[in-house]
């Protein structure tokens, strides 16, 4: 009998508990959600997110930053291996340049924007691994082991 007074007063807490949850989770806005999805830039949405900016903002898409992601990213679609060998000044302005379009996606304030601005990031951090990676550093680590010296009866003396 008092099982059953305490499961039933565990369901109705538990019941209770469950329908005070916010349904959303705490989360007001989309764009700090962490749940939404980055893509990484290539194949397809390469073309698209190349329109998106061309004609959303047609300013960066004529400067020189535009041109070395539009070719990094290409780079990355089409064959990641060529990546390395992207010389390090190039890099460096890859750098840059993804900062200044990231900054400019995340002023604006619609959803397409920052989406991209979401791939984007993700592309570049992906872009950013490949160039840090290093091969060499896989290799394991051997170290001689010194022979086992087994003592004899005529070392004890």
């Amino acid at each position: 009998m008092k099982s059953l007074r305490k499961n039933v007063i565990f369901a109705l807490v538990f019941g209770v508990v469950l329908g005070a949850a916010p349904v959303k989770g705490y989360s007001d806005s989309l764009s700090r959600d962490s749940n939404t999805k980055a893509y990484v830039i290539a194949n397809g949405s390469q073309k698209e997110f190349v329109g998106f900016i061309k004609e959303e903002l047609t300013a960066f898409s004529r400067l020189e930053s535009w041109n070395v992601i539009e070719t990094v990213v290409g780079y990355y679609g089409e064959k990641p291996s060529r990546l390395m060998s992207v010389p390090v000044e190039q890099r460096e302005a890859f750098n840059k340049a993804v900062s200044k379009l990231s900054n400019k996606l995340q002023r604006r304030k619609d959803a397409e924007a920052q989406q991209w601005k979401r791939n984007l990031d993700k592309t570049a951090n992906s872009i950013r691994f490949i160039w840090n990676f290093d091969l060499n550093s896989l290799t394991p680590v051997t170290s001689e082991i010194p022979p086992l010296v087994v003592p004899t009866a005529e070392s004890n003396l």
